[in-house]
């Protein structure tokens, strides 16, 4: 089992709050302000979440079927 990293955990709140604040200014037809130059805040949070993820389950050291096993039971 990895160790839980707080900085990690931090950066993941981080990228949901942008998903969070992005759809509610799409909501209240605020869309413009959610684009930084090319990119939305929405899409820099579901890049950041799913890159901060993907690090975390790649430095895994179980099987790949004895991970998804692990994480359906966390999930169920």
């Amino acid at each position: 089992m990895i160790r839980r990293i707080a900085g990690l955990d931090c950066l993941r709140v981080t990228a949901l709050v942008l998903v969070v604040v992005f759809h509610a200014l799409v909501l209240m037809d605020r869309a413009s302000w959610t684009q930084f130059g090319s990119i939305s805040m929405g899409t820099f949070g579901v890049l950041l979440f799913m890159a901060i993820s993907g690090a975390l389950i790649g430095g895994d050291s179980r099987d790949p079927i004895e991970w998804i096993i692990a994480r359906l039971k966390k999930i169920y």
